[in-house]
């Protein structure tokens, strides 16, 4: 036992190896918690976006898709979303299993708490209105985005299904608009007599959603009327 106490003396003077200072213990766990902290908050944002993206969905047009409610509700699920909110929950995981005493909790308990956690976060910054411009810093910030995620965007672009979005840029009479749609085309919409008003203004500058059909090129004829945002309808 002597002999070995003096080989690791021997060693420890050779390769001049020094104790390292309590307080570097102490940043290091503090940092791994802030990881902690911060993959959780960003699991909540990742929240946030699948709340909004399900709860601004225009689910009630499933039978202008040939595939049905079942087919709009698979191609809808946010996976992007879902993927980074899995991303952020491993990364926390790693990051308190790495702390000082994060090798005492289990698994389950630790990713279940992440989870969680995300989700309480993440429904605050539904309500706090986060998501509202989350879409289009998403969509410039990741060029993939849009391929990835199927939105209310996406619907509104179907004039050939009789689905039309975009913004009103002149109203002639009570029956007849311009409107500029979501890529940019311009559009003559007349609405026919027995066309429903959800209590939408058609004054240029609204954004509308507008049901009806395609009549030649640029032409729609509309049969309903709703206002853009499809939550605070």
């Amino acid at each position: 036992m002597d002999n070995l106490s003096d080989q690791i003396d021997d060693l420890i003077r050779s390769r001049k190896i020094k104790p390292r200072p309590r307080w570097l213990f102490r940043v290091r766990n503090l940092s791994l918690w802030l990881f902690f902290a911060s993959s959780t908050l960003l699991g909540a944002v990742a929240v946030a976006a699948m709340i909004f993206l399900i709860l601004d969905h225009d689910w009630f047009v499933y039978g202008h898709f040939h595939y049905g409610l079942l087919g709009l509700i698979l191609i809808s699920i946010p996976y992007f979303w879902i993927a980074v909110l899995l991303l952020f929950t491993a990364a926390a995981y790693f990051n308190l299993h790495r702390t000082k005493q994060g090798y005492r909790h289990e698994t389950a308990k630790v990713v279940g708490g992440s989870i969680l956690l995300s989700v309480i976060f993440g429904a605050i910054l539904f309500f706090g209105g986060l998501p509202y411009g989350l879409r289009d810093y998403s969509a410039g910030l990741v060029p993939f985005y849009d391929p990835l995620v199927f939105t209310k965007l996406d619907i509104w672009r179907g004039a050939d299904r009789g689905l039309l979005g975009g913004t009103v840029l002149e109203q002639r009479g009570t029956q007849d608009l311009t409107l500029r749609d979501l890529d940019g085309f311009i559009w003559q919409v007349k609405l026919e007599s027995a066309a429903e008003n959800s209590g939408t203004k058609l004054v240029p500058g609204s954004q509308v959603r507008l049901i009806g059909r395609r009549v030649g090129q640029d032409g729609f004829a509309v049969t309903e009327v709703r206002p853009w945002d499809s939550i605070t309808e």
